[in-house]
């Protein structure tokens, strides 16, 4: 007979009803079914997307076809394990300065030289050159370019400064040929905030301004050596602007900038034709105009939503352009210290915009865009256009706009006379004109970061570091808005 088996201590488990099971069965089968399925039409959908889309090697616009220029063709770099890990998402920015080979002969050609930044390094080519002639590679983790800039007044046969800013703080100038390198704010001694832009200071072959994420700027001076932290007092007003004089003598910083104790980062800014103003955008949503050479703020004002990423100057220094979070490039008025238009077309953030002083005229102006949708979008419009009455007259809204703006100014009035900066509510979509893109185009497989104009060819580069050059049509017709 077989052996008796022992008793379980704990009773057996109910069983469950047959129906139960199946129905519990099914309805797990079921939710896997739906999950696979899923999954397949996401891989589905994405491999289609992939495959649908491919580079262009043309686009047309209102004067003609822009062709790319297959050679050369600057690509991406390729990156190890250990950067991929440490990789923080830079955009990639272009500089440009054109030399004449022989500076006593008149009729000889300008080079070109470009500048631009991938990742850890910066690459210097001259005239669409394939092989760099100098690329500066930064091996020390956290030890990025961030913005560069490119010396127009200095610029010769045998000489080129080159203004680089970094994720730690610090500023080099390096003269390309000579390969002298001039280290500013060395060590993070003054600010361990990023650079998130540098500019050489119009008229001036030494000075330059370093902005930072901490929502400061510094102004320095290129022969100067000492270092000397700035002495300031305690800022209690979080809106106007403060600028700080280095007191002790030939020492750097030369001055200090900032928008009051709550400063925001600062995203990009831009001196105007004429050497006197500067503009400057950032995280808190507001164009600052500041009259650099008086040091003060001439006006302010916000954008329609969210941070503005970019800004630049008309070549006649009449209108501002910006570009941000709110997927719209603005034009903004000096002489009326207003907004003039907004431009509507990207489908994601404005990364950055300049006009094209080779098709703009006096009358009719041209400008490009890129955004983080990949896109490139070309706009005109006319001075005649933005002189046009803002809104409809049978728009209820249109009475009530100029008392809501006298309202505000009225409101306003005692900070206007403190010396705070009146910041006006932002206009709604109906109170300002929209300018529709002319051209809309996808030219890169990943965001887009900086577009550049120049007599025979338009440059365009995205995020993962690719610089693609466009020809120009060989006839350029003006179509006004």
């Amino acid at each position: 007979s077989p052996p008796l088996l022992p008793q379980p201590l704990l009773p057996p488990l109910p069983s469950l009803p047959r129906s139960h099971a199946s129905s519990l069965s099914f309805l797990f089968s079921l939710s896997l079914f739906f999950s696979l399925v899923n999954c397949f039409s996401f891989l589905f959908c994405c491999t289609q997307q992939d495959a649908v889309w491919e580079p262009p090697g043309e686009f047309e616009a209102p004067e003609g076809v822009y062709k790319q220029q297959l050679r050369p063709s600057y690509r991406r770099v390729n990156l190890s394990r250990a950067e991929c890990l440490d990789y923080r998402p830079i955009p990639s920015r272009l500089s440009f300065a054109s030399v004449k080979r022989d500076h006593s002969d008149r009729a000889s050609k300008e080079s070109v030289h470009v500048l631009y930044n991938v990742r850890r390094s910066v690459s210097w080519h001259e005239d669409h050159d394939d092989r760099a002639r100098d690329t500066l590679s930064y091996g020390v983790v956290g030890h990025s370019p961030t913005s560069h800039d490119l010396n127009q007044l200095t610029r010769g046969p045998q000489q080129l400064d080159a203004l680089i800013g970094f994720t730690t703080g610090e500023v080099v100038v390096r003269q390309l040929y000579s390969k002298e390198t001039l280290w500013f704010n060395r060590g993070s001694d003054l600010t361990k905030s990023p650079v998130t832009a540098v500019r050489w200071v119009p008229g001036s072959e030494t000075q330059f301004v370093a902005a930072h994420e901490d929502g400061r700027m510094y102004t320095y001076e290129k022969d100067l050596s000492n270092f000397v932290a700035i002495e300031k007092p305690n800022c209690h007003d979080s809106a106007a602007l403060h600028v700080h004089l280095q007191k002790a003598e030939e020492s750097n910083p030369v001055m200090e900038w900032h928008f009051g104790s709550k400063a925001r980062a600062i995203y990009d800014m831009a001196f105007s034709p004429d050497c006197v103003h500067l503009a400057v955008v950032g995280r808190d949503g507001l164009l600052h105009v500041i009259n650099y050479k008086e040091r003060k703020e001439v006006f302010v004002r916000p954008s329609y939503f969210g941070a503005l990423c970019c800004v630049t100057w008309s070549p006649d220094g009449c209108y501002i352009l910006t570009g941000g979070q709110d997927d719209l490039v603005t034009i903004w008025s000096l002489e009326e210290q207003d907004i003039a238009a907004r431009a509507s077309g990207h489908n994601s953030w404005v990364s950055a915009v300049a006009f094209d002083p080779y098709v703009s005229d006096g009358t009719t102006y041209r400008f490009g865009s890129v955004g983080q949708d990949a896109r490139l979008c070309f706009w005109e419009f006319s001075v005649s256009a933005l002189r046009l009455p803002r809104l409809s007259i049978s728009s209820p809204k249109c009475a009530r706009a100029p008392q809501r703006q006298a309202s505000r100014k009225k409101k306003n009035k005692g900070k206007e006379a403190k010396g705070a900066p009146v910041v006006l509510t932002p206009r709604g979509k109906d109170e300002v004109p929209v300018i529709e893109p002319l051209v809309a185009v996808r030219l890169h497989g990943e965001p887009m970061t900086d577009v550049a104009f120049r007599e025979e060819h338009v440059f365009t580069c995205c995020q993962g570091g690719e610089l693609k050059i466009w020809i120009r049509p060989e006839k350029l017709q003006t179509t006004a808005v």
